[in-house]
């Protein structure tokens, strides 16, 4: 039976690195939103231009962190630059939760980078995962559920046997606990329309300030953040409203 089982856990996970090998080498590109926004892993300088081309990608969002004088590093930012596209760095690992600070930067990226945005990390599994649900989520108009699903097997996120990734999935829901305690008031406001309620201490979180960051991001938020290793955190509360974000 031992033996069995043991066959059975050396399959799944022969399969698993099979399928993980394929999106490697095919990039693991895929589309979050039509138009918007997409994902993939460490692309080849070839790869990078011809769908930032395709894709008219206006902002690179890179989960990897800053690696001056690794070749992979050098050789996106040149192609990013030639493409007149804007270059985010986040220094997140997939094993690693993020702290507060890094993850407010991730979602301040997200909720403000000029469109279209293209997210990668090295395999575009679990990092892009994280980062893909969490725009679906907050503001792509999917559910918990739906968003979720952009962190799962079809990507190559294999949270089990001895990966530790499951870190993306419980900073995942993280942030959609703490977004289902918002204020009723806003509640009944969507992401993309802004806030309605005049009342900026109900925006409080017990996620150190993540969902005031959506209803109310800093104005200044894209240029403080580009290449940040790591950012600060957002704006306190209270320090002035600015615009909502737009959809």
């Amino acid at each position: 039976m031992l033996t069995v089982f043991l066959a059975t856990i050396g399959m799944i996970a022969a399969g698993a690195g099979s399928w993980a090998g394929y999106l490697r080498v095919t990039g693991n590109i895929h589309e979050v939103e039509a138009g918007k926004v997409y994902r993939s892993g460490q692309l080849s300088p070839s790869q990078l231009a011809s769908l930032l081309r395709e894709k008219r990608i206006r902002t690179v969002l890179n989960l990897r962190g800053e690696k001056p004088g690794h070749s992979w590093y050098d050789e996106e930012i040149q192609v990013t630059r030639k493409a007149g596209a804007r270059h985010i760095s986040l220094p997140m690992s997939a094993n690693v939760e993020p702290n507060e600070a890094l993850l407010t930067s991730l979602i301040e990226a997200l909720a403000s980078s000029e469109q279209p945005i293209l997210i990668h990390c090295e395999g575009g599994a679990d990092r892009s995962g994280l980062a893909s649900a969490l725009y679906a989520f907050l503001k792509g108009g999917k559910s918990a559920d739906e968003a979720n699903g952009h962190l799962s097997f079809r990507y190559g996120h294999f949270p089990w046997l001895t990966s530790r990734t499951e870190a993306m999935d419980r900073t995942f829901w993280r942030v959609v606990s703490d977004w289902g305690r918002r204020p009723a008031a806003a509640l009944k406001t969507p992401l993309s329309s802004g806030p309605k309620s005049n009342n900026e201490g109900d925006a409080l979180s017990s996620f150190g300030g993540i969902i005031a960051l959506v209803l109310f991001p800093p104005a200044n938020k894209v240029n403080r953040i580009e290449n940040a290793s790591p950012p600060g955190l957002i704006t306190p509360i209270g320090a002035g409203r600015p615009a909502p974000l737009q959809p």
